[in-house]
């Protein structure tokens, strides 16, 4: 999420991952495998990667398993409702015109890809600037950023998480009671043998 270094600010269909992969987190131990694979790098990216500053695009230690993110983003889209099918759309164009902007001013000798990405002076992309924060300076914009985003994030993941999570409630709920009803309906013909 970070303005200058953050795949967020780069390949903006990736924030609607966060929603998408509490859907795999619900589903079958191939999902969940899919999950921890995809955990597993994000926190060697963020917290095991050398250095966040220098000869580094952002990302790039993301790209083993960048592929991966088709599956819960397919998953995602197959069960939301139009206006957040819409609002991905959106996602995937801006990632589209970012990726090309920026193919762009590294052809054309703007910025070095590996060295000033951030420098691109690409519209779209410097418009977005100001949404994400800059951990490079602890402001209370920095905090500010950041608490809106973790919200935004809790918010998007309920939104598209609730209907499988109440579904399951339910589900589970409904072996409880039919666990109990069992129990009571074997009891009066049990009394009844022993008597």
């Amino acid at each position: 999420m970070d303005r200058r270094f953050g795949i967020g600010r780069w390949a903006p269909l990736l924030l609607a991952t966060a929603p998408a992969l509490a859907l795999l987190a619900m589903r079958t131990w191939a999902q969940r495998l899919l999950l921890v694979l995809i955990a597993i790098q994000l926190l060697v990216a963020t917290f095991v990667a050398i250095t966040m500053m220098g000869w580094w695009f952002p990302g790039r230690t993301m790209l083993t398993v960048l592929p991966l993110f088709v599956v819960p983003l397919a998953l995602m889209i197959g069960r939301v409702s139009t206006g957040i099918r819409l609002g991905t759309a959106l996602l995937r164009v801006c990632t589209l015109a970012f990726t090309a902007g920026l193919a762009h001013a590294g052809r054309v000798g703007q910025i070095t890809i590996a060295v000033d990405p951030f420098d691109v002076v690409f519209v779209p992309f410097q418009a977005v600037a100001g949404l994400f924060p800059l951990y490079t300076s602890w402001t209370a914009e920095t905090w500010q950023l950041t608490y809106a985003w973790w919200a935004a994030f809790v918010v998007a993941i309920a939104a598209v998480a609730w209907p499988e999570i109440s579904r399951e409630c339910r589900r589970l709920f409904e072996k409880v009671l039919d666990a109990v009803g069992k129990r009571h309906t074997r009891l009066p013909s049990d009394e009844r043998l022993s008597e």
